[in-house]
């Protein structure tokens, strides 16, 4: 098993490990250092030195040696810095077996209803879902499920579908954020029998609810907690929009409960903290940072300054970022970020988004302001996170997803988000080479958030998984691999094939290629001592035609062998690759850069491949190993009469029809016979003509005298 130790191990006691810890520590105390400086200067518009920390790792094997031939990978998984996303928990939460049960009109009841700008309804398929949770793990760390923990959602449907939703995402190393506990507006999520439209309404029976549904510990704050019966979650957008949406406080204060809207919220904040000590209460507003000056953010800074001076226990400041102005600037973004961060507390952009169903922002325009967004939170040292309100067209609210489009393509406004967040702000290191004390530093740090470390050392890697590194940190990585029983590591050369010019000679073990060959075996050993011999191998001095298997050998300091197995195999040589060597064609005036096997230079009916088994002259038509003797003793004659003086002759091959050409006499001797002398390859047919002569001139040759043999 992978073993980790962070950073307290126990040393030896000896001078050596002592020296090591102490430059250990000295160079690492120097570094957090410099980074530690960086954190307190005042941070630049474009300085992320406060979005790094400090890494040292460390190599070291089971026996607490340090390893000075590793090589480390260092590969972000997450971000420490919140980059999250809303999203729609039925999407999420909904298996395989409901969805297939449900309605074409209850699968487009999980997308939101864009018919009023324009977009017909869409029915989801399983493949969308699938693709919007992948979308959700592999771009995120955080999310924000916000229909079903509604007041009015979580009371009319129960937990079952957010608490889905939240599971999948925590099971998926996602962090999540309860939206919204008080939203006081006087429509949805508020309960009917509780909007102005139910007039008279009891402000006493309305509060009582309120805490009772939504702020007590049966209430959706208690049930997502430790001792709830939920999933936990620990950070929750307590109070919506209260400066743009008062009605719980106009009804709380009218009807006696309060004296004044800041106590009403307040009381809120401070009955949550009672509830959920261990949360983060956070209150959210919009129209702050999309404003056409900075009146809204400071209205804004003072309105959670008179909440906190009369209580409110306050954790964290949400501004929301729906953008629909072009004139919108970084410097501006960056101004209202720091106005808000004079009350102290830390911000969070909570619901990025752009407009385009007014046709308020080109698509150019759009990633402008992506950009301007992602570098101003990320810059700014008072923001903790940044989340976009919904990714896919289809599944935004209105329509305008920041990445995807309604087919799933990435957008072109969406490239700062994959050209920063899942690229430049993400470490990714290959290949770093420790010191001679098995150790690496991070020079310029790396990015906060969780890593994966992958050690490579004598050929074998091993992967270290899931550390935090969201402040500086030092590890010991502690190889399995570099056990100090381990015997030699011996890497032979594979399998390989020599040629040598004749049959009779042999390949010594002393030629050039042989002798690298055999020299390439190579062994390690740098954790049990210095190996005590060169490898060895059994290689005979000269090798024979054939394959010849060799065994190399190498021992270690504690007397552990190690042997392995390859193999020589000798050929003739054969340029072309033809199959004839290239001996057998020098010397019978073939070509060794042509495949010559199928012809036959000779005629005799075989060709040279054949020869070269057989063993006979591939120039000479009569050295074959089947050929017989010539024909001979062949006699005309007319079938009832006397031998005949003259008889022409032609020998013509059945396979082509092409006549052969006799370098012999073409006619018969005067009695009619005839002998072959040389020998015809293949199947042939014999053509017999009759040249009359004087003596015969005039008579007559009936049917029945046909030339005979």
């Amino acid at each position: 098993m992978s073993q980790v130790k962070k950073h307290n191990r126990s040393e030896k006691s000896s001078n050596s490990q002592i020296r090591l810890q102490v430059m250990r520590d000295l160079s690492y105390a120097i570094l957090a250092l410099m980074l530690a400086l960086g954190l307190q200067s005042e941070v630049l518009a474009d300085d992320l030195s406060h979005r790094k920390s400090a890494l040292s790792i460390a190599v070291i094997d089971a026996a607490g040696r340090p390893v000075s031939n590793a090589t480390i990978d260092v590969q972000m998984t997450q971000h420490a810095f919140k980059f999250g996303t809303q999203i729609r928990d039925r999407l999420v939460g909904v298996t395989e077996a409901q969805f297939n049960n449900m309605s074409v009109l209850e699968r487009q009841a999980l997308l939101p209803d864009l018919t009023s700008f324009g977009t017909p309804k869409h029915t989801p398929t399983w493949e969308d879902l699938e693709r919007y949770r992948q979308a959700i793990w592999d771009n995120f760390n955080h999310v924000i499920p916000t229909t079903g923990l509604q007041w009015l959602s979580f009371n009319n449907r129960g937990a079952s579908e957010p608490e889905a939703a939240i599971d999948l995402a925590q099971s998926n190393g996602l962090s999540v954020t309860g939206a919204s506990v008080v939203w006081p507006r006087d429509r949805w999520p508020t309960p009917e029998v509780f909007r102005s439209a139910a007039a008279p309404i009891d402000p006493n029976l309305f509060y009582q609810t309120l805490i009772a549904d939504r702020l007590s510990t049966d209430g959706v704050i208690g049930y997502f907690s430790d001792f709830g019966i939920g999933p936990t979650i620990s950070d929750w957008k307590l109070v919506n929009e209260p400066i743009n949406n008062d009605y719980y406080q106009q009804l709380l204060v009218g009807g006696g409960l309060f004296s004044n809207g800041t106590d009403v919220l307040a009381d809120f904040f401070q009955r949550a903290k009672t509830v959920r000590p261990d949360a983060i209460l956070s209150i959210n507003e919009y129209n702050i940072l999309n404003a056409n000056n900075d009146n809204n953010a400071l209205r804004y800074r003072d309105f959670i300054n008179d909440l906190l001076a009369a209580g409110a226990p306050i954790d964290r400041i949400g501004v929301q970022a729906h953008i629909s102005r072009s004139t919108l600037t970084k410097a501006a973004i960056l101004r209202r970020i720091n106005i808000l961060a004079e009350t102290g507390l830390k911000i969070e952009i909570t619901e990025f988004d752009s407009r385009d169903d007014a046709n308020q922002l080109t698509p150019q325009e759009q990633e402008q302001i992506f950009r301007a967004m992602l570098e101003a939170a990320f810059e700014n040292s008072a923001v903790v996170g940044l989340s976009i309100w919904g990714f896919w067209d289809r599944g935004h609210w209105r329509g305008n997803g920041p990445l995807f489009d309604n087919d799933w393509n990435v957008k072109a406004e969406a490239a700062p988000w994959f050209d920063l967040v899942r690229g430049e702000w993400m470490t990714q290191l290959a290949d770093m080479p420790v010191d001679q004390n098995g150790e690496w530093y991070a020079t310029d740090g790396v990015f906060s958030g969780s890593y994966d470390f992958t050690v490579t050392a004598n050929g074998i890697s091993q992967t270290f998984l899931n550390f935090d590194v969201s402040k500086d940190r030092q590890f010991d990585l502690i190889l399995d691999s570099a056990a100090p029983d381990d015997p030699p590591r011996l890497t032979v050369p594979s399998p390989a094939t020599f040629a040598i010019d004749k049959p009779t000679s042999t390949l010594s073990a002393e030629r050039t290629d042989m002798i690298t060959f055999l020299s390439s075996a190579t062994a390690t050993d740098v954790f049990d001592g210095d190996l005590t011999l060169s490898v060895s191998n059994n290689a005979p001095p000269q090798f024979a035609i054939g394959e010849t298997f060799i065994e190399f050998t190498v021992e270690d300091s504690a007397g552990q062998r190690v042997t392995e197995t390859s193999s020589v195999n000798v050929v003739l040589a054969d340029t072309d690759g033809d199959g004839l060597p290239d001996f057998y064609e020098l010397e019978n005036g073939l070509d060794i850069n042509s495949d010559d096997t199928a012809a036959d230079p000779d005629g005799d009916g075989f060709s040279n491949v054949q020869e070269y088994m057989d063993g006979t002259d591939p120039l000479d038509k009569n050295d074959c190993a089947v050929c017989g003797s010539p024909l001979s003793g062949l006699v005309y004659h007319w079938r009832t009469q006397a031998l005949l003086s003259s008889v022409g002759l032609s020998l013509v091959g059945l396979d082509d029809g092409a006549e052969n050409a006799f370098s012999d006499d073409a006619v018969t001797n005067t009695s009619g016979s005839y002998a072959f002398t040389e020998r015809h390859g293949g199947t042939n047919r014999l053509t017999v003509t009759k040249t009359m002569t004087a003596s015969e001139s005039g008579n007559v040759i009936s049917s029945a005298d046909a030339l005979a043999a």
